[in-house]
């Protein structure tokens, strides 16, 4: 504990890094280090280790709850995306499926992210309703579906390009992750893969926050 609370008040970059890194190795399950590790090691641009800390944190909590869901959308606001949101669908027989999500959605484009009749054109969604492997997206992607209306829509707001992915669970459950931006991702195919690799391991770790917390406020 006397390590963890020095290096919060160290200045020295380096020196706060090199101790944290001691207090994960000394003490794994501290609720703090971890997350603590992962911002360190994003300021220094190390993306596998930052996704790779954050997710073990996230590992070693007892519970989470609302707060924590905004905090993976910090998270992977830092990743490099300006738009981020976790939506869980439970379907029920005979009935609309409910939706329940933690985004960070602009207020003016609510009404839109949360229109079903929408969400039912949109090839982004579509794709993630049949599949669990992860579909990047772009302005060429909305045309080849008929669907340039939706695209041009949502760039106002920043929705230009994106990764997003699926799970679907037993009982009807599906979580869908998605992080979009307003700039073009990558060109260079291996950063490209890594980026996908990364949001694929935070995708997992996001369903636990989706069906802990969001499920429950939707019970």
């Amino acid at each position: 504990r006397a390590m963890f609370e020095l290096s919060v008040r160290t200045r020295d970059g380096n020196e706060r890094l090199q101790l944290l890194e001691k207090v994960s190795g000394f003490d794994p399950r501290h609720p703090e280090v971890h997350r603590r590790l992962a911002n360190e090691y994003l300021d220094r641009g190390e993306l596998d280790k930052a996704v790779g800390a954050y997710n073990t944190g996230i590992g070693v909590r007892a519970s989470r709850d609302f707060s924590e869901s905004r905090e993976d959308i910090r998270f992977a606001q830092r990743l490099g995306f300006d738009k981020v949101s976790v939506t869980v669908a439970v379907d029920h027989v005979g009935a609309e499926p409910e939706f329940v999500a933690v985004h960070n959605t602009p207020v003016a484009f609510q009404q839109t992210f949360d229109d079903i009749g929408i969400g039912r054109r949109d090839p982004v969604l579509q794709h993630c309703r049949r599949n669990t492997v992860p579909i990047i997206w772009d302005q060429q992607t909305y045309l080849k579906h008929d669907a340039i209306e939706l695209w041009e829509h949502q760039a106002h707001f920043g929705y230009r390009n994106g990764i997003a992915m699926a799970l679907h669970l037993p009982e009807g459950r599906h979580v869908a992750v998605g992080v979009e931006r307003d700039q073009r991702l990558p060109t260079d195919e291996g950063e490209l893969t890594r980026i996908v690799a990364d949001l694929q391991l935070f995708a997992v770790h996001a369903q636990d926050t989706a069906l802990r917390v969001l499920v429950s406020e939707a019970a």
